[in-house]
């Protein structure tokens, strides 16, 4: 299940309005030049997570990746990233610790960098506050995660509750995906999960799906239109259900349903 692949986050505090002094990656030290504001351990108010706290693993969970390497060899991984959340919601200067595999500890910076939030606030003002949060690699996630496309591939017609009249093609104001439209692609390539079929005979395709972003902006009536394997089928529609809620689009200013077509790329360059 998704609380064995990823703890329960936790702040380390030492204090009420406590500073601290930063310390940063070597990557990164051209960017401690642009935070010159202090940063805290405790607030007033802490961060919320954009979906909400209680739902914070459970996003990691579904997006972190286990890095091909450790797939192959069958080794998990376990270790901590710290971050800032600055006053824009943003995780920023994000280090590692403890993970064994470069790999790993790649791919968990790129899963807190995607993390949004509502900032913390000290004193009415919105203010930069330090986190730190443990993120394991574990085999059995990732099965969960392939057991899951099969799950979806078999139900996915069950997804067609729209009646076809209530869908529009062409509207006022098209929807917009949450961490903007433009980084569709780039989100789905790194929520995908590669089947191992394909990855063991090194089989690369593509997908055309078909969905319905709905007036409350979820993800559904997914159909393939187009298709090279039946497993990258199930993992589309997997990646497509769990699309993270889009801003509806809007005609006749009220929000509509809008019937959008895309491709997905499998590309075995994804996962390195």
């Amino acid at each position: 299940m998704w609380y064995k692949s990823v703890c329960l986050f936790y702040l380390v505090l030492f204090g009420f309005e406590q500073k601290i002094e930063f310390v940063i990656s070597q990557n990164s030290q051209e960017e401690i030049f642009s935070l010159k504001e202090e940063v805290y351990l405790k607030v007033d108010t802490m961060p919320t997570f954009i979906y909400g706290n209680h739902k914070l693993n459970i996003y990691i969970s579904e997006n972190l990746k286990m890095p091909n390497e450790n797939i192959l060899k069958q080794i998990e991984d376990y270790g901590a990233v710290s971050f800032i959340i600055n006053k824009k919601g943003e995780s920023k200067y994000i280090n590692t610790f403890n993970f064994e595999s470069e790999s790993c500890s790649k791919e968990a910076k790129r899963v807190i960098e995607s993390l949004k939030w509502k900032c913390g606030i000290l004193k009415g003002k919105p203010i930069n506050i330090q986190m730190t949060i443990p993120i394991n690699f574990v085999l059995n996630a990732r099965n969960n995660k392939i057991k899951n496309q099969k799950k979806y591939c078999d139900n996915y017609k069950s997804y067609s509750n729209i009646n076809k009249e209530d869908v529009f093609l062409l509207v006022e104001e098209m929807p917009i995906f949450n961490f903007g439209f433009q980084n569709l692609t780039k989100y789905i390539e790194s929520t995908i999960i590669y089947p191992l079929e394909c990855l063991k005979y090194k089989i690369e395709g593509q997908v055309i799906v078909s969905f319905v972003v709905n007036k409350e902006g979820k993800s559904e009536n997914i159909e393939i239109l187009k298709s090279t394997n039946r497993a990258f089928n199930c993992e589309s529609i997997r990646v497509i259900s769990n699309l993270p809620k889009w801003k509806p689009a809007i005609h006749n200013s009220k929000p509509v349903n809008i019937k959008l077509t895309i491709p997905i790329d499998f590309k075995l360059s994804y996962l390195k």
